[in-house]
C-alpha cells in the first residue's frame, strides 16, 4: 500500500492526567503499525505534557477518521471524532470546538511543520462551563452590483461572531461583517453540517464552489444542499444555516427582494429540506455520541418539528413552511407561493379574475422553467455556458415578473413583493455561475 507519512502531537492543558482510547478505526485508512489504535491507545497524558506518534495514512484515501475518547481522573469522559488527514493541511485550525459537558474540557485542533513533517496537534484545554459547540450567529443582505444589469437580487450569508470563532458561510457570495440584521445564538455543529454536510469539516470560510458533498453526487461545494439557480440562491442556502439558529430565522424579514426569491423556490429551496436536514442532524448526532447505535432522525420526524416550530414563527413564514410539507415536491407549489404573497398583502381579498390570470401564469411559467432546466441538464463544463444558464433563468424570470406586474399592476405588484418592477433585474448573479472545467 503506498502511504503518507505524518504526525499526531496531543498536549494536555488541563491540571490532571488523562487518559487516551482509540475506536472507529477503518483499517483501509492506515497502513502497518503505525496507525492511533495501535499507538495512542491505552497511554496517559500528564497535566502540561504532551505525547507524539507517527501515524501512517493511506495516500489514496481522502480522510482518515478516528474516535478519541478522553477518560479524566474522576472517570468523566468525552470523545470526538478526529481527521488525520488535516495534518496535511497547511494551514488548518479549529477553534475551540469540541466540548466536555461533565469537566468543562475542550479539543483544538490545528497543524503545523513539526521538524519538516506534517503533524496534527490536538490540545485539550479547559474553558469553564460554555458549550463549546454552541455560537453567537449574525446574518446579513447586501446589494450587489453587476455591470450591464440594473438590479440584483441583494446577496445573504451568515457568520459567528464570537470571539476567536469567526466563521464565515458567505452562500456563494462575499461576507461583509459589518452589515448584520439578525443575531442570535445557534449550533454551530449543526451549521457548518448543513453548508457541506460534514460537521468536522473546520475551517474559517465556507465558499467552496466544488467538491462539498462528495457522498451526493448532485451539489457543488458549500452549497447548503442547494444547487445554485435550480434549486435556490443564496437566501435559501442562508436559510438553511439559520435553522441551526434558535428560533430559526430566515432573511424575509431583511432582504427586499426575498419575495421574488420565495416565489421561485421556496424558503429552504425546490427539493428535499426535509431529508437533507435529517441527514445532516443524523451526522451530528453520530458525532456527539459516544454509543454506535444512534437512533436516526427521519425526514417525517424533521417535518414535524418545522410545523412545531413554525407555530413561534411569524405568520407568512408559518403559513409557507406549512405549504411546503403539505404540498413537497408538487409543481402547484409557485402558485400556492403567489397566492400566499397576495393574501399577505391583501388580507381581506384580491380580484379573482386577476388572481386567475396570475395562476394561470404561473402554470406557464413553471412549465418553461422546467423545460429550461431540462435543455440544462448538468452543471455547466464551460464559462460560457454558465453565463448562458444564468442569463437564460433570469430572462425567464424577468418575463415570468413583467407578466405578473401587467396582471398586478405597479403598485399592486411593488405591495405584493416589496419592491418596484425593473426590467432589468436578475435573480441569479451570473458571476457565481460556476463549472466543471
Amino acid at each position: 500500500m503506498a502511504s503518507q507519512e505524518s504526525y499526531v502531537t496531543i498536549v494536555n492543558n488541563t491540571k490532571e492526567s488523562i487518559g487516551l482510547r482509540i475506536s472507529e478505526v477503518s483499517s483501509h485508512d492506515w497502513d502497518g503499525n503505525s496507525r492511533p489504535d495501535m499507538n495512542l491507545n491505552g497511554k496517559t497524558i500528564n497535566p502540561g505534557c504532551s505525547i507524539r506518534e507517527r501515524e501512517e495514512m493511506n495516500r489514496f484515501v481522502r480522510t482518515c477518521w478516528y474516535r478519541l475518547t478522553i477518560t479524566c481522573k474522576n472517570g468523566n469522559t468525552f470523545s470526538q471524532r478526529i481527521d488525520q488527514s488535516k495534518s496535511l493541511e497547511p494551514r488548518h485550525t479549529s477553534t475551540d470546538y469540541y466540548y466536555c459537558k461533565n469537566t468543562g474540557y475542550g479539543i483544538k485542533t490545528r497543524t503545523n511543520k513539526d521538524f519538516g513533517k506534517d503533524n496534527l496537534v490536538i490540545t485539550i484545554v479547559e474553558r469553564g462551563k460554555l458549550p463549546i459547540t454552541r455560537s453567537s450567529f449574525s446574518a446579513g443582505a447586501i446589494p450587489v452590483s453587476v455591470p450591464i444589469i440594473s438590479k440584483i437580487a441583494e446577496h445573504t450569508y451568515v457568520f459567528t461572531d464570537a470571539g476567536d470563532r469567526n466563521i464565515n458561510f458567505p452562500c456563494w457570495g462575499d461576507t461583509n461583517r459589518n452589515v448584520s440584521y439578525i443575531n442570535g445564538m445557534g449550533d454551530l455543529e449543526l451549521a457548518i453540517a448543513i453548508a457541506c454536510y460534514d460537521p468536522y469539516d473546520l475551517r474559517s470560510n465556507y465558499n467552496d464552489h466544488a467538491g462539498g458533498i462528495r457522498s451526493t453526487g448532485g451539489f457543488f461545494g458549500d452549497c447548503s444542499g442547494i444547487c445554485y439557480g435550480r434549486t435556490g440562491v443564496c437566501h435559501q442556502m442562508a436559510n438553511r444555516i439559520m435553522y441551526a439558529l434558535d428560533g430559526h430565522p430566515n432573511v424575509g424579514s431583511f432582504t427586499p427582494s426575498y419575495p421574488v426569491s420565495f416565489q421561485m423556490y421556496g424558503v429552504y429551496g425546490k427539493e428535499n429540506w426535509s431529508g437533507y436536514l435529517a441527514e445532516c442532524q443524523n451526522r451530528v448526532n453520530r458525532g456527539r455520541s459516544m454509543n454506535t447505535d444512534v437512533k436516526e432522525i427521519t425526514p417525517e420526524q424533521v417535518k414535524e418539528a418545522l410545523l412545531k416550530s413554525s407555530e413561534n414563527m411569524d405568520s407568512f413564514t408559518r403559513e409557507a413552511i406549512r405549504l411546503e410539507i403539505a404540498h413537497e415536491g408538487s409543481e402547484e407549489l409557485p402558485n400556492l407561493r403567489l397566492k400566499l404573497l397576495i393574501n399577505t398583502a391583501f388580507p381581506n381579498g384580491y380580484d379573482s379574475n386577476k388572481l386567475n390570470a396570475l395562476m394561470q401564469e404561473c402554470t406557464t411559467h413553471q412549465k418553461a422553467d422546467t423545460e429550461l432546466l431540462h435543455s440544462f441538464d448538468s452543471q455547466p463544463e464551460t464559462k460560457e455556458e454558465g453565463l448562458k444558464f444564468a442569463d437564460s433563468v433570469n430572462s425567464l424570470t424577468v418575463n415570468h415578473l413583467q407578466k405578473i406586474c401587467n396582471i398586478l399592476g405597479p403598485d399592486d405588484f411593488e405591495k405584493v413583493f416589496g419592491m418596484k418592477f425593473d426590467p432589468g433585474f436578475a435573480l441569479l448573479n451570473r458571476e457565481l455561475q460556476k463549472t466543471t472545467r
